[in-house]
């Protein structure tokens, strides 16, 4: 015949200490995680910053309107705690007026970003505001998202001729390279949070509704 059993049920938040351990331990090794939006908004976020610098990511794919800019633009990275994480991107640079101005309008307490802004600003009154640059990659062993791998084109535009001031194309590699190691550093703090305790704790309450025994596994049952 069939019988009635009353199961207690708990959200995350209502377990013990032990339990509360024990389900994040099985929710890390389990594939019930979103794994690919976590880094949106930080490269949404670098992508505004490029520009008020006057950097243009390159755009993979221009004609797919439906995919996501972020993840449209070509930006590489790997945050998986090995020797060769980093970040890197490819684009064009030219001269963005009032760059040091904006950007700390935009980010005022991030002292790195203004120095950049600032370099930018000095090299190209040195060359009369005529610099372009044209970033991209290059390794001889294959593959990479270290921003070592980033190479610069350098022009300056003019009708007399002129070169570049001496110095000046290391000067803008020098400036991407550490942009994209900003980047990384970025990426890294929101990887470190969205692997988390507590950015776990807040999905299984909010995001996955999920409810569990009192020992701390998974109810599938509800």
């Amino acid at each position: 015949m069939p019988q009635t059993h009353t199961i207690t049920t708990y959200a995350i938040g209502e377990l013990p200490p032990a339990a509360l351990e024990r389900a994040l331990k099985d929710h890390r090794a389990c594939d019930d995680y979103p794994e690919w939006d976590w880094s949106w908004c930080v490269q949404e976020d670098f992508r505004e910053i490029c520009d008020i610098l006057g950097f243009e990511i390159r755009v993979l794919n221009p004609t797919c309107e439906s995919f996501p800019l972020p993840f449209n633009l070509d930006i590489t990275f790997s945050v998986a705690c090995t020797q060769n994480d980093g970040a890197s991107f490819t684009g064009t640079y030219g001269y963005a007026k009032n760059a040091p101005r904006r950007i700390r309008a935009y980010a005022p307490q991030d002292a790195k970003l203004h120095e950049l802004a600032d370099s930018l600003q000095s090299l190209q009154q040195r060359n009369f505001y005529q610099l372009h640059a044209r970033i991209h990659r290059y390794s001889q062993y294959g593959p990479s998202v270290h921003n070592s791998t980033m190479r610069v084109d350098l022009d300056r535009d003019n009708d007399r001729g002129q070169e570049p001031t001496d110095g000046a194309d290391r000067e803008i590699l020098r400036i991407a390279r550490e942009l994209a190691d900003w980047l990384y550093k970025q990426l890294q703090q929101s990887w470190e949070y969205h692997d988390s305790d507590d950015a776990r704790t807040e999905y299984l309450a909010e995001g996955a509704n999920a409810r569990f025994l009192e020992c701390g596994r998974l109810c599938d049952c509800v």
